[in-house]
């Protein structure tokens, strides 16, 4: 799996693009740099080519983690 995610900085939507081998549901979430999860959400996603837009305009400047887990939480 390929995995793209940008603008970085952003300031208003960050896109990721994933490539999978088949489809499957994902869970995205993002945590601060204490470890608070700040975002999460399920995506279905197709066999090949996905993209997935995240709202980051209400986020205050800094860094964050992109976490991506499947539906065995791997």
């Amino acid at each position: 799996n390929q995995i793209e995610v940008y603008p970085n900085p952003a300031s208003d939507i960050i896109n990721i693009q994933l490539q999978v081998q088949s489809q499957e549901t994902i869970t995205l979430a993002m945590a601060d740099i204490s470890g608070n999860i700040i975002y999460s959400n399920s995506y279905k996603l197709n066999t090949g080519a996905n993209s997935v837009q995240v709202p980051v305009q209400k986020l205050s400047n800094g860094i964050y983690h992109i976490m991506l887990f499947d539906n065995n939480n791997n």
